[in-house]
C-alpha cells in the first residue's frame, strides 16, 4: 500500500492524474479506506481541480478522522472554489474546534495557511487563475 501511495503522490506532482488514480484504485480491501490513502485521493482531486470530488472524499474523511487537516483544508478550499464561501467558513470553524487550525499553522512545510475568512493551498493557488472582479 505504501508504495502505491508514494507512486500516486509522484504522479499527482507530475499532473499525471490517470496514473495516480490507477495507483489508488490498485489498493485493495481495508487498506483502501485508510485515512492516508483517502487523504492522497483528496490531493488528487485538488490537483485535478475536481471540486465536487474533493468534497465527496474530504467531508467523510474529516468527519471520521477529525485530526486529518488535509481533509478539512481540502473540503473548505473546494467549497471556496465553488463560490460557497459561507460554507467554507463553517468548515474552517468546525476544523478549528477540532484543533486543526493550530496544527496547520505549525505545519513544517508551510504548505497550508488556514484562516477563518480565507483558505489557501499555495501550490494550487499559484496555478489557479485569479477570480474575475
Amino acid at each position: 500500500m505504501r508504495r502505491r501511495v508514494r507512486h500516486a503522490c509522484g504522479y499527482i506532482g507530475l499532473a499525471m492524474f490517470r496514473h495516480a488514480e490507477a495507483e489508488l484504485q490498485a489498493i485493495r480491501g481495508i487498506e483502501k479506506a485508510r485515512p492516508e490513502v483517502r487523504s492522497v485521493r483528496v490531493d488528487l482531486h485538488l490537483a485535478a481541480r475536481a471540486w465536487r470530488r474533493v468534497i465527496a472524499v474530504a467531508r467523510p474523511l474529516a468527519r471520521s478522522h477529525p485530526g486529518c487537516e488535509n481533509a478539512w483544508i481540502g473540503w473548505a478550499f473546494a467549497l471556496r472554489e465553488l463560490q460557497r464561501v459561507a460554507q467554507a467558513k463553517e468548515v474552517l470553524l468546525e476544523a478549528e474546534r477540532h484543533g486543526v487550525a493550530e496544527q496547520a499553522r505549525g505545519a513544517p512545510d508551510d504548505r497550508v495557511v488556514v484562516g477563518v475568512d480565507r483558505v489557501r493551498i499555495r501550490r494550487h493557488e499559484e496555478a489557479r487563475p485569479p477570480l474575475p472582479h
